[in-house]
């Protein structure tokens, strides 16, 4: 339950930060939030890992934005290349 209210207070005292973030650098709003949830679960999966405590919450929920971004645009990117078509000089 430790957790749980940790992660409560954490999610209510960042996501208007986090999701502005988001929203800001990515073209359509669906896409900010498909990634704010998936930087939510990440860090909440770290937080119930037991490893050793997050210190600076808003810091590292930054931190995980920035790499959800970061593969969101190279997938995007790896996308847009392969549908691409292949031109041939073959008659």
């Amino acid at each position: 339950m430790e957790h749980t209210e940790r992660f409560n207070r954490i999610y209510d005292e960042t996501r208007d930060d986090l999701l502005r973030y988001l929203m800001l650098r990515t073209s359509a709003a669906p896409e900010a939030e498909d990634l704010f949830q998936e930087v939510y679960q990440r860090f909440y999966r770290r937080m119930t890992r037991g490893a050793l405590p997050i210190l600076d919450a808003k810091r590292y929920l930054f931190a995980i934005a920035k790499k959800v971004l970061a593969q969101y645009y190279r997938e995007a990117a790896e996308r847009k290349e392969a549908e691409q078509p292949i031109l041939t000089d073959d008659p």
